[in-house]
């Protein structure tokens, strides 16, 4: 719409209602429809744009749990000797869409670990995985694992837990947080 027919109609409706009885001119109720109408059309512009945008990261987003059965919070262990893993990994499910920048952490008995991630691509000849704290992408409905360097520990004031940090390939941030009762859950942004 050209902005100069906007203000001519402005104009009109100014001029309109400094008459006694503005409400019987045609002129006046042309240019307050023409209002309305203008912020209707804005407001379903700004709301169909935030519409494109949630599609946009829905279509994007990763989704990333952890899969397998755990029958309690000390049955998380490992032991790591000379690359050997005693122990059963953490594995994590990414559900949906290419998930990069992995890294994470557990809490257990109110001590924070940093997870080291794996799978098949860092699997060497003698059938042994290698882990890394930060793990640069991963493709959807594929397994990745976890285990945690024991003896690499922080106090910390959080109740058990399991934490994926993790983003999109747009570089959106988002996190799975398993809580002490096992439920999990993945929200938009970082976790602390």
């Amino acid at each position: 719409m050209d902005t100069s027919i906007f203000l001519e109609k402005i104009d009109l409706l100014i001029r309109v209602l400094k008459q006694p009885v503005f409400y019987l001119n045609w002129d006046f109720w042309n240019t307050l429809v023409l209002i309305i109408t203008v912020f209707i059309l804005l407001w379903y512009t700004v709301e169909t744009h935030k519409i494109a945008v949630q599609t946009k990261e829905s279509n994007l987003r990763p989704v990333i749990l952890r899969s397998g059965y755990l029958p309690d919070w000390k049955h998380i262990k490992f032991k790591v000797v000379n690359r050997i893993i005693t122990g059963q990994p953490i594995q994590f499910r990414v559900s949906k869409n290419i998930a990069t920048n992995i890294n994470g952490f557990i809490v257990i008995n109110r001590y924070k670990y940093d997870l080291l991630f794996g799978n098949q691509i860092t699997q060497n000849k003698n059938n042994t995985i290698g882990y890394l704290i930060h793990w640069g992408w991963q493709d959807a409905n594929t397994d990745i694992y976890a285990i945690f360097d024991s003896t690499k520990k922080v106090k910390t004031n959080k109740l058990n837990q399991i934490c994926i940090n993790y983003q999109d390939i747009e570089k959106n941030n988002y996190h799975t947080i398993e809580n002490s009762s096992w439920s999990q859950s993945s929200v938009k942004g970082l976790s602390l």
